[in-house]
């Protein structure tokens, strides 16, 4: 069972996938054409005439691109006990994510929804075991979804999923259960750090690990390496509920090499502002092979990995897919330029109807000749700072900075471990308590509160720097805007706008 059964739970679906990459647009065509059957009944497709369309013109000319808060009426109206105002399958449960202007969204899930995260998700499986069927000797350590709820309900449907694994479907939830390595619950947030990289270092037998940001990674080696007493003690005590091992506890100080001899691949992401923790994380595990991880987020999946390609692939079977290019014209799946970079807009049957998601993609190529491309993940659209998957728009932190009183800069820093530090002038006195009523106030957007609560995310310092606004706009003047078109944002991109770069060794203080 375990993972026999999950790689023959995949095959089907990955051969499948294989016929339908053959003819990308087609399968697109024909998920669809099945979506708008199905949700004709519901609130939206009366009001945007789903029954009547037949073409792809028609839905796009029927259908305009939104954002969340377009759809916001429709959700309030599922919150309300309208369960059907999406999409004809009810919503039966929601999961959060982080909003612009508020702390979160509200995300509608139904069983096809569900069905659609399946639908590439074991394929994925089913695509790694067999190229790799050492893994099967093994367990795995899977951690799928970064957010921490804090809610139990909204409007009578019950938020998020019992477990990561549900997201598999029950079938293969059970053999996921077999096997997987046991992760301690977040209460205690340094409890659960000595926990879970004790547990991981008394898994002699791990062959691969699934995480979404390699510094959730890296944060559970630091533990082993800075904590080599603490972690060794609690495998050789039995602590945590971890059978006692003296011998594993022996190993703990010679690192992941002895600790996880046929540790075989690392699941992360790899791409944009995860770039340099994904090769530190290399260095770190060089006879590993660390596969970037496709485009899942709240909403769906919308690319997946195959090992013998050189990206991620679209998921042609979990959402309708369409791509925006920086002229505002839109392409199929099939019709993609290489090198290009388009924003991508998606259509899911959880009831998101060319929902622009808000990632950017692009087209590296095209899969074995074929006219599947190949999707490389570019970063956010829009003013958007994502350094371990927290999702702080500029709208949000505005938010949080409005009742200050005074001007200041959320600063991202690639730090160890990363934090955002608060720019504000030398000459502004600031309160002593306004790092922590920042960061409560940040903590409104789930992501950034499990981060912050797990270490990935240090507190916030206050630092101050002579002349703030004034620097930011000579630098900005030095790359060739003009002073009409500067806006000072509340919120820096790292790169070129950090103060890594053009305000380094200039603070005066740290609060």
């Amino acid at each position: 069972m375990g993972w026999s059964s999950l790689l023959e739970l995949g095959r089907p679906m990955l051969a499948s996938y294989h016929k339908s990459a053959l003819q990308p647009k087609k399968q697109q065509i024909c998920y669809l054409t099945n979506l708008l059957r199905e949700n004709a009944r519901s609130q939206f497709g009366r009001d945007h005439s789903f029954s009547d369309i037949m073409t792809l013109d028609a839905f796009q000319a029927n259908v305009p691109i939104s954002a969340y808060q377009d759809l916001k009426p429709y959700i309030d109206q599922i919150i309300a006990g309208d369960h059907t105002a999406l999409t004809s399958d009810p919503t039966i449960m929601f999961e959060l994510t982080g909003g612009s202007s508020g702390g979160q969204k509200h995300i509608p899930f139904n069983t096809r929804l569900l069905s659609d995260f399946q639908r590439s998700i074991l394929p994925w499986f089913s695509d790694f075991l067999t190229h790799y069927p050492k893994i099967m000797s093994g367990r795995a350590y899977f951690a799928i979804s970064p957010v921490m709820q804090t809610q139990s309900d909204v409007g009578g449907l019950p938020v998020g999923l019992p477990s990561d694994a549900a997201y598999f479907g029950a079938e293969a939830a059970s053999h996921i259960a077999d096997v997987s390595v046991y992760s301690p619950s977040l209460s205690d947030p340094e409890r659960w750090s000595i926990a879970t990289a004790a547990w991981l270092a008394a898994t002699h037998d791990l062959t691969l690990i699934s995480v979404w940001s390699p510094t959730f990674l890296t944060g559970i080696l630091d533990t082993i390496t800075q904590n080599p007493d603490q972690v060794a003690k609690a495998i050789h005590d039995g602590d945590f509920g971890i059978p006692v091992n003296p011998e594993q506890a022996k190993l703990v100080e010679h690192g992941p090499s002895h600790l996880w001899p046929d540790l075989t691949i690392v699941s992360t992401w790899a791409d944009a502002s995860s770039a340099p923790f994904f090769s530190d994380l290399q260095s770190r595990l060089p006879d590993i092979y660390l596969q970037p991880k496709g485009l899942l987020a709240t909403e769906g999946v919308f690319t997946f990995p195959l090992c013998d390609a050189a990206n991620p692939v679209p998921a042609l079977h979990s959402a309708f897919l369409e791509f925006e290019d920086e002229h505002r014209k839109i392409f199929t799946v099939d019709a993609l330029s290489k090198g290009e970079t388009y924003d991508l807009i998606v259509t899911n049957t959880g009831g998101f109807y060319r929902y622009r998601i808000g990632d950017r993609v692009q087209c590296t190529g095209y899969y074995n000749g074929s006219d599947l491309p190949m999707l490389k993940f570019m970063g956010r659209s829009g003013q958007t700072v994502d350094l371990v998957g927290e999702k702080l728009t500029e709208d949000f932190v505005l938010s949080c900075m409005h009742d200050l009183g005074f001007p200041c800069i959320l600063i991202p820093r690639y730090d160890h471990p990363c934090r955002y530090d608060i720019g504000i002038d030398a000459n502004v006195t600031p309160r002593p308590d306004i790092a922590e009523q920042i960061d409560e106030c940040l903590k409104t957007n789930p992501q950034y509160a499990y981060a912050r609560a797990i270490g990935q995310l240090a507190r916030p310092q206050v630092i101050q720097y002579t002349d703030l606004l004034d620097r930011y706009i000579a630098f900005r003047l030095t790359q060739g805007h003009r002073l009409s078109d500067i806006k000072v944002p509340v919120l820096l991109k790292p790169g070129v706008d950090s103060y890594d770069i053009w305000g380094k060794g200039k603070e005066l203080q740290t609060c």
